[in-house]
């Protein structure tokens, strides 16, 4: 058995020269497996990279058995290196015997042929890896956690010395994690192969490793065996959370309430939970909450969508019926996995964790601030069901009394969201009163001081969705005490003043803190959705102040542009719409508009000639392609055709086409097509134009409807 030793010696990389861990030192021999652990963007894929030889080292150096591992050959680098990482590979026509196989190329001749040997080792492979009876299966066929193993036995197959691997046990369940990391060991082991790989789930990584690196900040943080790295309160520190937080968590369950199910939740009504301890027979709770709702459309039942977007399930007779019971029973894996904390959404070819609302935290800490109130203890965790279905468990980072009254504070998870309210805590604080539910805003919390929103001006900026969850868990709470008297709540977020100056809230006219949001509960990590309600909410509140009529700006370009060259009449308000053109236009005409200017770059607003409603480059990017379409329609010749299909930027484009002299007509004709689309998707409900203008050539013109719009204004 070869000896290998893989050293890294102060080892910095990172991208575009640019060093993302710097001073990296570590050693991994044959037979031992080194996790790398550690809080996202600390630079765990990155020293993964530059050991796949993905990323060249900016400095240091990364040695195998003493030679640089950046010299090595193509074919020798793909005999000792077999990596396996978490970006998504395209097979789709193979099948898993044929994507297995792909392991022991490196082997091959330059024909790529396999020799009985190389087909030999590919089906020891998948009989050591379990998976000889997908051997036949088209690989586009499989689930997530099937095409996982399939890559692994192919990782496995090409019979490396250093196996590499991000996250080898993502989308694998339970079973099949276990199985996955013993046979890893166990290949480590028996063949001597040195293993390096990241891990989020710390408690595998506990049982795995024989190293552990804890990397933080790009460096290394602390490094040795996993009972010294996970020493007493180091992973709270590693991860920047409160002292106490990680072992309080995977602590065993002590005082956990199961006061929230996953599928029948309705804590307005009097007699929940009223199946607790009822025999199966004699309850139905069906009218109570549709388990299926989660389903979205998928629930195989009537309901129609409110003006708002939102499902209405009051005219649906499936499953509001004890004989279909058994029909929901069917389908638990699918809302099981709906269900299951820490779901991940599909972003483009990346798979993201989800997170919770600010709303969520608010219900869950009114929820363990009114235990402590009314019961006299709050519980190690809260558990709570949010409006999609999802179940929630957070451990409060805080639960104290404070004079007369409870005060529990959740921290926000926003998953992989880029939110800003990520990381911040949402507190509440509960008095007893004499009677009733009342819920209010705190320190950190906006008010409203604009009509139009979601709550009348002078109300706190909690949202009804997240209001009704904080009154619910505080009634329960009422509930399960037998308390007579009523509950105060007041909802706070330490720092949520400085927080709001980097949200929409000034424009919406909502001052003092952050708005207390979420109508799912549930934070989908780059969420659209979420840029389309604030583009709402401006333009309901432009509208209840009562104008009928609205500028359209995709951003800073045309809100600049506007203001430089006082194209319109000053009282008229501007609303910026970022990518989300067809959606802004529908909400001006849901919302009574009666006349609407688009004034935009023509980088982004020539899409518009294409009907394209949604501008962002990830969907479509056809500006050249639309220039030289209309150029060939005003008689532009082929070789100016190619010129513009080659031109890097519409700037470009439209100095190619003076030079042609057909500047004048190839906009005359973007501009009609544009109007045309823009009469198709307002229909008679809108009377609507557009503005193009660009910063090198100023304004370019407009379309026929914006004319006669702009001169309605101005008289």
């Amino acid at each position: 058995m070869t000896q290998v030793r893989l050293t890294a010696s102060e080892l910095s990389a990172g991208y575009d020269g640019k060093a993302v861990v710097k001073d990296i030192s570590f050693t991994v021999r044959s037979g031992e497996i080194a996790t790398l652990i550690g809080p996202n963007g600390a630079g765990k894929s990155t020293i993964l990279k530059a050991i796949a030889r993905r990323l060249a080292p900016l400095g240091g150096t990364l040695l195998l058995n003493g030679e640089a591992l950046h010299t090595l050959s193509a074919s020798d680098a793909a005999r000792a290196l077999s990596v396996l990482t978490t970006e998504r590979v395209r097979a789709d026509t193979l099948r898993v015997r044929d994507v297995v196989s792909l392991g022991r190329y490196p082997y091959t001749g330059a024909l790529g042929l396999l020799t009985p040997h190389d087909r030999a080792v590919t089906e020891q492979t998948m009989e050591r890896l379990g998976i000889q009876t997908l051997s036949e299966r088209g690989f586009d066929t499989l689930s997530d956690g099937q095409r996982q193993r399939v890559l692994l036995a192919r990782a496995v197959c090409q019979e490396p010395r250093v196996l590499v691997l991000d996250e080898p046990t993502s989308y694998l369940d339970v079973r099949h994690e276990i199985e996955t990391l013993t046979l890893l060991r166990a290949l480590a082991r028996e063949r001597g192969i040195a293993v390096v790989l990241s891990l989020h789930a710390l408690s595998l990584a506990r049982r795995v490793s024989d190293t552990v690196l804890a990397v933080k900040n790009g460096g290394i943080d602390r490094a040795g065996p996993p009972e010294e790295v996970f020493a007493a309160g180091y992973v709270d520190t590693l991860y920047d959370m409160p002292r106490g937080t990680y072992a309080s968590f995977f602590a065993p369950p002590q005082q956990t309430r199961e006061r929230a199910y996953a599928f029948f939740q309705n804590r307005a009504c009097e007699k929940f939970p009223c199946h607790k301890g009822v025999a199966e027979e004699d309850f139905n709770c069906l009218f109570c909450y549709c388990p299926l709702y989660a389903l979205g459309e998928r629930c195989g039942g009537n309901f129609h969508y409110t003006d708002k977007g939102y499902k209405s399930c009051v005219d649906c007779s499936f499953p509001h019926k004890r004989e279909n019971y058994a029909r929901i029973l069917e389908r638990y894996g699918e809302l099981a996995e709906l269900a299951k904390p820490g779901a991940r959404i599909r972003s483009g070819q990346k798979l993201l964790r989800c997170g919770y609302t600010t709303g969520v935290c608010a219900a869950c800490a009114t929820d363990a601030a009114a235990h402590l109130l009314l019961c006299g203890e709050a519980g190690e965790t809260v558990r709570l069901v949010t409006p999609k279905g999802t179940e929630v468990v957070v451990t409060p980072a805080y639960c104290r009394m404070e004079g007369d009254a409870a005060v529990c504070a959740v921290r926000k998870d926003a998953g992989d969201d880029p939110d800003v309210t990520d990381g911040c805590l949402v507190c509440a604080s509960v008095r007893r009163t004499a009677s009733g539910i009342t819920v209010d805003g705190g320190a950190g919390v906006g008010r409203v001081t604009k009509p139009g929103l979601d709550r009348s001006v002078g109300e706190a900026a909690i949202n009804s969705v997240p209001r009704r969850m904080i009154a619910e868990a505080a009634r329960a709470a009422v509930q399960e005490a037998r308390y007579d008297g009523g509950l105060s709540v007041v909802i706070s977020v330490p720092g949520g003043e400085a927080l709001a100056k980097k949200t929409f809230n000034p424009l919406l006219g909502i001052e003092g803190g952050i708005s207390i949001l979420g109508t799912s509960g549930v934070v989908e990590p780059m969420s659209e959705r979420a840029v389309v309600d604030t583009i709402e909410a401006e333009l309901r509140q432009k509208r209840a102040e009562g104008a009928a009529r609205v500028v359209l700006t995709p951003g800073n370009y045309g809100a600049d542009f506007l203001r430089t060259h006082a194209l319109v009449p000053e009282g008229i308000p501007s609303v910026r719409y970022s990518n989300f053109l067809g959606d802004a236009l529908d909400l001006a005409v849901t919302l009574g508009f009666a006349e609407a200017l688009l004034v935009g770059h023509v980088g982004k607003l020539v899409k518009l000639a294409g009907g394209i409603m949604n501008t962002h480059s990830k969907y479509a990017d056809c500006r050249a392609e639309l220039f030289c379409a209309h150029a060939a329609l005003c008689g532009a010749d082929a070789a100016l055709c190619r010129h513009l299909m080659d031109a890097a930027t519409t700037d470009a484009c439209l100095a190619l086409l003076d030079g042609a002299g057909l500047r004048a007509p190839v906009l005359k004709s973007l501009l009609a097509a544009m109007q045309r689309h823009l009469d198709r998707r307002t229909g008679q409900a809108l009377r609507a134009g557009a503005v193009l203008f660009s910063n090198e050539y100023g304004l370019l013109g407009m379309t026929e409807t914006a004319e006669a719009i702009l001169k309605d204004w101005r008289n």
